[in-house]
C-alpha cells in the first residue's frame, strides 16, 4: 500500500498539508497563490505559482492550462468550446489559453478511454 502524497503549504503561521489528489487547482495571485482542494475549501499560500508548478508538473494529473492557472484533470467536469475548464468544487471556470491547450488535451487523452 503507497502513502498518500501530500503538499505542504505554508500559510501564515502554519504548515498545512495537503493530499496532492484533493487539490482540484492552484491559482496565481500575484507573489501568492490561492490552492483549492477538498470540498469547496481554498488556502492562501505564501508562494508564486511558478513555485507549486516546479513541485506538480512532474505529476500526470497536474497540467498548467493558463498562465494564472494549474489544474488537477482528475477534477475536470467539462471544457467549454470557449476554451474554459469546469472543476468540481468550484464555481466559476478555469480559461484555457491557446499555448496551453495541446498539452492540457494530450493529459486528458491519457487518462480517458
Amino acid at each position: 500500500m503507497s502513502a498518500t502524497k501530500l503538499l505542504a503549504v505554508q500559510n501564515h503561521d502554519e504548515l498545512v498539508l495537503i493530499p496532492i489528489n484533493d487539490i482540484v487547482c492552484i491559482q496565481a495571485n500575484r507573489n501568492y497563490s490561492i490552492i483549492y482542494y477538498g470540498e469547496n475549501k481554498s488556502l492562501l499560500a505564501s508562494k508564486t505559482l511558478k513555485h507549486f508548478h516546479k513541485k506538480v508538473h512532474h505529476l500526470p494529473t497536474f497540467v498548467r492550462v493558463h498562465k494564472s492557472f494549474i489544474i488537477n484533470v482528475n477534477h475536470i467536469r467539462s471544457i467549454s468550446k470557449h476554451r474554459e475548464v469546469a472543476l468540481d468544487g468550484i464555481e466559476r471556470t478555469i480559461p484555457v489559453s491557446r499555448r496551453f491547450k495541446p498539452t492540457l488535451m494530450a493529459r486528458i487523452n491519457r487518462i480517458t478511454i
